[in-house]
């Protein structure tokens, strides 16, 4: 499936404390290989299809959070794990929140 995506975009993380919300913005850059975050912080996150799909545009009440460049944000859940943790249906994202990631 050929997927539009917008040139600017942000992800809105979601961590597993209460009110742990992180934004992260940045641009997608696109290959044969899929789609990649470009953080403006150095970021660099394969996106998964399903992802891209869960995109949803920004609202004026929004853009207080995620600026005027971001054209929309896509939701993804972080949160901490233990040492032990079978990651095999995870994607890793790089990203660590304190001990999420």
């Amino acid at each position: 499936m050929d997927i539009q995506v917008p040139g600017f975009i942000s992800l809105l993380l979601i961590g597993d404390g209460e009110n742990e919300l992180y934004a992260i913005h940045g641009r997608i850059e696109t290959s044969p290989h899929g789609h990649q975050f470009l953080g403006n912080a150095g970021a660099r996150v394969p996106l998964e299809p399903e992802w891209l799909e869960r995109a949803r545009p920004i609202s004026q009440e929004l853009r207080s959070i995620f600026g005027e460049a971001s054209q929309c944000f896509i939701p993804l859940s972080v949160g901490s794990l233990p040492d032990d943790a079978d990651v095999s249906g995870l994607v890793p994202t790089g990203l660590n929140l304190g001990n999420a990631r």
